[in-house]
């Protein structure tokens, strides 16, 4: 213990020293800058992991497996300091001797779980069974690929949502010392558990270390994987559903980003893994936990709001099948989750509701600056992403996911893991009730996803459970006898295939769009030098900052993307800010451009590359007409001062 808090003190000081180097600059001793995003992201985890041991003591009944404890054990502790960094937040107290503050009490709170948690690691790793060559194989691929999202993890953050909102609303909310409302970017009003925890890593001037977070729910979902797989099923099935697991493209891709999707899919599960438990005991307990770990969910994204409808649905069938048919039984199990799971959400959803007049701002009702007819306008992107809602495109959808992903929003390589086609076999083995449960409550998850806004990445909420059901079914036809057919060579095989063409996907689009990542983390490119090759607005960026006047106002059209923009902006949030508000909203060109020098608006960066992106799914034409519309008033009102060879450019307002 106290060699962990020299290295740490030693680490804190480099990184206190390294913190003042311009993003220019390149040194050998970043490389220590990196060891201490990683080291802080272990630190923030294993707070929350003895915060949850602690709390645990007096909420669960006793764990039969160590690793369950561990995993139940870090789900609560988690989504506790993300709720109390939301405390601080609406506090005004968002300084970091606050958050030093905060850290150090929760660890003193907890200060007896400490050697309990190392008590549980040791356990967890003395219960390892040996391994075959086969699982030996899969745990190389995931180590593997593990790795290739560690040092996505370890450059500079370019990911998309995380420079909209993910790591924007973090760093607007330490500006301002205090939560705060976006009127501008309303994707940074959704609930935001998971940006709590990233807000603590940027307090500490760690932006890294938030990516680093996100990969540790990766690896807390795969955990969670093999320990229900282990649990309801057997050892094997739980390997296999690693190797599914980490078969799934868009799930390693984007555990080295700073989104918030796999923290929202982590709590989704384990609030699945909690009612299985239920199910299994009837200990009111479990289902408290379940409810827990839905209000985590509900309070990380709203598309949780489906999971919660699908999974009380779930409760209240089985609690009326258990209690034999006894309403009052089953209305007090449902009482007693809803409650919590509701309780939980609810600050986010009343701040909302105080803040901006809408829980579920902006969708459904608009709110405040947000007028239903962008809400309206809104719609058309959503409505129109994937292939429609024909019947003709509901049958033909689980083709079409696989042959046209880049239909399906803008992480083209989002579709469930190939292995996943071996699922229709479950025809023939449908016996097992977890395995029954655990396809049903997805199959009706991809219905919701199939009626409303078939974006691929929504899907990742299920993906867990389907690698156990796809894990069983492989596992299925492994085991069957045959002289002529070796079914064991086959799917083993079959796997590590697959595993292989999920390890190159990623390599590919590692070097496509990141590049070589290893200058930059051993400090031999500077930051500046990285992002102007791996990210495509970064020169137009550049010169904003540099070159127009600090009491500049920009709009951005195609591009929302605003993290390192140091001018004050309105960004195309919901990449409809020309043609879906500002024409129909100012009816004219002296019209739009009356509203612009209203909205303090003097220059304008339009990214072409994007808008180009969006005529993808522009199916009646809008977008296009709208850009046309676009490129008559700039001929008259605008005055192009930069552009680049990614088809970005700054327009200057003319004065009149």
């Amino acid at each position: 213990m106290l060699a962990l808090l020299v290295g740490g003190f030693l680490l804190t000081g480099a990184h206190l020293l390294l913190s003042d180097l311009p993003p220019s600059q390149t040194s050998p001793l970043l490389f220590l800058d990196r060891i201490f995003d990683v080291a802080l992201a272990i630190a923030i985890v294993s707070l929350g992991a003895v915060v949850g041991l602690w709390v645990i003591r007096f909420l669960l009944p006793p764990f039969e497996e160590p690793l369950e404890k561990l995993i139940f054990a870090t789900g609560i502790g988690l989504g506790i300091v993300a709720y109390t960094t939301l405390g601080l937040g609406l506090l005004g107290l968002y300084h970091s001797w606050a958050f030093v503050l905060l850290l150090g009490l929760l660890a003193l709170a907890a200060k007896g779980e400490w050697t309990h948690l190392a008590r549980l690691l040791r356990e967890v790793w003395a219960s390892r069974q040996p391994l075959d060559s086969f699982q030996k194989v899969i745990t190389l691929f995931i180590a593997v690929l593990a790795l290739s999202s560690l040092l996505q993890a370890l450059t500079p953050p370019t990911d998309y949502d995380g420079l909209v909102y993910h790591l924007t609303a973090p760093k607007t909310y330490l500006a301002e010392h205090r939560l705060v409302s976006f009127p501008d970017i309303p994707q940074a009003n959704f609930p935001a558990t998971a940006e709590m925890l990233y807000t603590i890593a940027m307090a500490l001037g760690s932006p890294m270390a938030a990516k680093l977070i996100h990969l540790s729910f990766a690896f807390l979902i795969s955990v969670t994987v093999f320990s229900m797989a282990r649990r309801f099923l057997k050892p094997k099935v739980a390997w296999l559903s690693l190797a599914v697991l980490w078969s799934i493209p868009i799930f390693v891709i984007e555990a080295g980003w700073a989104y918030i999707d796999l923290v929202w899919a982590f709590y989704e599960f384990l609030a699945l893994y909690g009612f299985l438990l239920w199910r299994q005991n009837q200990n009111r307990k479990w289902l408290l936990c379940s409810g827990l770990f839905m209000g985590f969910a509900l309070g990380t994204k709203y598309l949780a709001l489906q999971g919660f409808i699908l999974l009380f649905v779930a409760i209240a069938f089985s609690s009326w099948q258990s209690n034999q048919g006894r309403i009052d039984r089953t209305a007090k199990d449902l009482l007693l989750w809803v409650a919590l799971a509701t309780a939980l959400a609810s600050p986010w959803y009343l701040k909302n509701w105080i803040w901006l007049g809408n829980p579920i701002y902006p969708y459904f009702f608009g709110g405040l600056n947000y007028p239903i007819e962008r809400v309206q306008a809104d719609a058309y992107l959503a409505t129109n992403l994937g292939c429609g809602h024909s019947l003709q495109c509901y049958l033909s959808l689980p083709w079409m996911i696989y042959t046209h992903s880049y239909l399906f929003g803008h992480a083209p390589p989002a579709f469930p893991s190939f292995l996943s086609l071996f699922l229709p076999f479950w025809l023939v083995w449908r016996k097992n009730r977890t395995v029954n449960w655990l396809l049903a409550l997805s199959l009706a998850r991809f219905v919701f996803w199939a009626i409303t806004t078939q974006d691929l990445r929504f899907l990742l909420p299920i993906y867990p459970a389907l690698s156990v059901v796809t894990a069983y079914v492989l596992y299925q036809i492994a085991n069957l006898k045959s002289r002529r057919l070796p079914w064991d060579f086959f799917v083993h095989a079959t796997v590590i295939s697959v595993l292989l063409i999920s390890l190159g996907l990623q390599l590919l689009i590692t070097l496509l769009t990141l590049g070589n990542p290893f200058p930059v983390i051993l400090g031999l490119e500077s930051a500046d030098a990285y992002l102007r090759h791996s990210l495509n607005d970064y020169a137009a960026i550049k010169y904003v900052n540099q070159n127009l006047p600090e009491k500049s106002r920009l709009l951005l059209i195609g591009d929302k993307r605003g993290y390192y923009l140091q001018r004050d902006y309105i960004p195309d949030a919901t990449n409809n800010i020309w043609w879906g508000y500002l024409e129909p909203l100012g009816g004219s060109e002296e019209g739009i451009l009356a509203l612009l020098q209203s909205w303090g608006v003097s220059h304008i960066l339009l990214s072409e590359v994007d808008v180009a992106w969006l005529l993808l799914w522009d199916k009646e034409g809008r977008i296009e007409e709208g850009m046309r519309l676009f490129f008559a008033f700039k001929e008259r009102h605008l005055r192009e001062i930069y552009r680049d060879r990614s088809d970005f450019h700054v327009y200057e307002i003319r004065p009149k």
